[in-house]
């Protein structure tokens, strides 16, 4: 379920985000859609994940060790089954495909597309960009 004021609290979050850097294990992908999450639900589903990572590797190695082994299968363990894209609504998680040692993205399904953490701040992207999503609420 969704609180009440999870709509002006996430537009609070990601004004406060759009140009903020990306730094893992603080301001990454995943604590990115898990603080909106936060904001739309009041649960943390990074609670377990959080001061457990600085690097790309250490992202990976958290997944292994606190998630399901890769990222999508670690988001279901928290968000449940994933829906295809053209189902999500405003606020859901996103998947997308990226290169490097995790090979996925976590954004968050918003006004006309996904918004997703850039190395300089929000980045939008089409939602034909996503893979999959999570309900969130």
């Amino acid at each position: 379920m969704r609180l009440p004021d999870w709509l002006d609290s996430t537009n609070s979050y990601l004004e406060t985000c759009r140009t903020k850097q990306f730094v893992w294990g603080e301001h990454d992908c995943c604590l990115f859609a898990a603080e909106v999450a936060k904001r739309i639900t009041g649960i943390d589903y990074a609670q377990d994940f959080r001061g457990h990572y600085s690097t790309e590797k250490g992202a990976l190695r958290a997944i292994r060790k606190y998630g399901a082994g890769n990222l999508p299968d670690t988001v279901n363990k928290y968000l449940g089954e994933p829906v295809p894209p053209l189902l999500l609504r405003r606020g859901d998680a996103a998947l997308m495909k990226v290169d490097g040692l995790i090979g996925y993205a976590i954004g968050v399904c918003w006004v006309g597309g996904l918004v997703y953490v850039g190395q300089n701040g929000l980045v939008s992207m089409p939602l034909n960009y996503a893979i999959c999503g999570w309900r969130v609420g």
